[in-house]
């Protein structure tokens, strides 16, 4: 009993729950700014959404794993019974590329199996980007690719029939190009 009180006067364990629950305000779409006697939390305008996926065998990697990716400068961390998403302020002017490509370079080349769903999102759409990023990370895992950072520009046709109608506007937007081509025979 002393250690949960201990532990509930904790300045970083104070800290460290203030973050989880922006975490999941953000992640249903809420605003966490709004919240009465807190000061506000400096948030992104934009994230890199990502949601890991742990095989069977990870083990002791998954808290090494997840200590790479918590390193990074203001990103907020959420665990699930599966993995957990982390959220990634995206710089101005990034779409995401440079901070995947950051993102990759913190991750081990060799560890046991685990798969990262991303996606990209304003922080008001960020609930949509968590939902497509958990598509991609558990299509990634049951496919067992060998790529482990899992883009909806790599699986396209497969996150299209997982996610059936949520995936329509991306795949027209891929086979607009096609419209004006011949038909072949």
């Amino acid at each position: 009993m002393k250690a949960a009180t201990d532990r509930a006067h904790d300045p970083h364990y104070e800290l460290m729950e203030h973050r989880r629950a922006v975490t999941d305000t953000l992640l249903t779409g809420r605003d966490p700014q709004q919240w009465p006697g807190r000061a506000p939390m400096r948030l992104a305008e934009r994230y890199l959404i990502t949601v890991f996926r742990l095989g069977p065998d990870i083990g002791d990697a998954a808290a090494d794993l997840r200590h790479r990716v918590e390193s990074l400068p203001g990103v907020l961390v959420r665990m699930d019974i599966s993995g957990w998403v982390a959220l990634i302020p995206l710089p101005p002017g990034d779409d995401g590329r440079d901070t995947t490509a950051l993102l990759r370079t913190r991750l081990p080349r060799t560890a046991p199996a685990y798969w990262v769903g991303t996606a990209t999102a304003p922080r008001p759409d960020v609930p949509s980007g968590y939902a497509e990023a958990r598509i991609l990370a558990e299509l990634g895992r049951c496919l067992q690719r060998d790529e482990n950072i899992c883009r909806r520009a790599d699986l396209q046709f497969e996150y299209t029939v997982a996610a059936g109608d949520a995936a329509r506007p991306g795949l027209a937007a891929v086979l607009a190009p096609l419209e004006s081509q011949p038909v072949g025979q």
